[in-house]
């Protein structure tokens, strides 16, 4: 494994900490959770979750054991048939990943991002990163320009709550057989195996997804977040999402896509404790937030999840 040496980056680096805006969303006006289920649907994805899919479209499971690992997982219908339950053991020791995915042809033309609807994670004492990948079918060489590859985070709760969040097309990266190599570009018309994948990850998860769905318009409140419990502390959900990151980091190449929304999920949930934690430090978050966003589709993921993860630490001096 390699050896990763984090170190607490200057405050200029981070570039947060001035202009910091003098209003912060509260829980109950940010990204209102009623205006982004009122977005426009294109393609409902999957049958299993209520869905409109024809065909043999089917989830399926991966373990690691495919390279020696011991992680266990498997998906099972909600109560009700009203959603998807993904449930699983990531074990790193050899291996390190639970993958879900989801075959059979669909046309995802004209749309330009991913809707899910999910509930928050209990259990765990970070947010909870999920990759995210379409695939065309298989390229040569394989996954070169036939894949594209995102990510998202689960906020923490200690009870389920439903969460809205949109992936963009734009914060996904097609993947390619050298960096510099030339792709004619993403085929979204023929897009045939969708993937959910929790990597590197230790511990137990249940991930409850009531939908997810293709849409036209992204929706001016990109997400719906949930406010952390009185009792959990602010301090505790950082210090566990920056130690979460690091290691996704360690790992070779990087996982620096579901670092980035580690870290973007907990600091917006910080954002939301206004009880506990003071406006000042709410709004270098926000701020730090909203630059991150604006920044993921353009610039290196290990660069935005880098200065963002600076902002956590130096919030961590401020709260409890």
């Amino acid at each position: 494994m390699t050896a990763v040496v984090t170190m607490l980056l200057p405050f200029a680096d981070v570039e947060l900490l001035e202009n910091v805006p003098s209003y912060v969303p509260s829980a109950d006006n940010m990204w209102d959770f009623n205006r982004i289920r009122q977005s426009t649907f294109t393609t409902t994805l999957d049958g299993v979750m209520g869905g409109q899919s024809s065909g043999a479209a089917t989830f399926a499971t991966t373990l690691d054991g495919v390279m020696g690992g011991q992680s266990m997982g498997g998906a099972s219908r909600a109560t009700g048939n009203k959603g998807l339950v993904l449930t699983g053991t990531v074990n790193t020791n050899g291996g390190g990943f639970v993958s879900y995915s989801r075959r059979g042809l669909v046309d995802l033309s004209g749309t330009s991002g991913l809707l899910f609807e999910a509930e928050a994670v209990t259990g765990q004492s970070s947010p909870l990163a999920l990759a995210i990948g379409l695939s065309t079918g298989n390229g040569w060489p394989p996954r070169s320009c036939t894949t594209l590859d995102g990510a998202i985070a689960l906020p923490v709760h200690s009870y389920g709550q439903r969460t809205t969040f949109f992936l963009s097309y734009d914060e996904m990266e097609l993947q390619r057989f050298w960096w510099w190599s030339w792709c004619p570009g993403f085929d979204f018309s023929r897009v045939r195996d969708i993937s959910i994948r929790n990597v590197y990850q230790a511990g137990s998860f249940k991930v409850t997804l009531y939908s997810m769905k293709a849409v036209k318009k992204a929706p001016a409140y990109p997400y719906s977040w949930v406010k952390l419990p009185q009792w959990w502390s602010p301090r505790a959900l950082l210090s566990a999402a920056i130690k979460r990151g690091d290691y996704l980091e360690s790992k070779e190449g990087g996982y620096y896509k579901m670092s980035y929304n580690v870290y973007r999920t907990a600091a917006l949930q910080v954002v939301l404790s206004s009880g506990s934690v003071g406006s000042y430090v709410r709004g270098v978050l926000w701020n730090a937030v909203q630059k991150a966003t604006r920044d993921a589709p353009t610039r290196s993921d290990w660069r935005v999840a880098r200065e963002l993860k600076g902002s956590l630490k130096w919030a961590l001096q401020f709260v409890w």
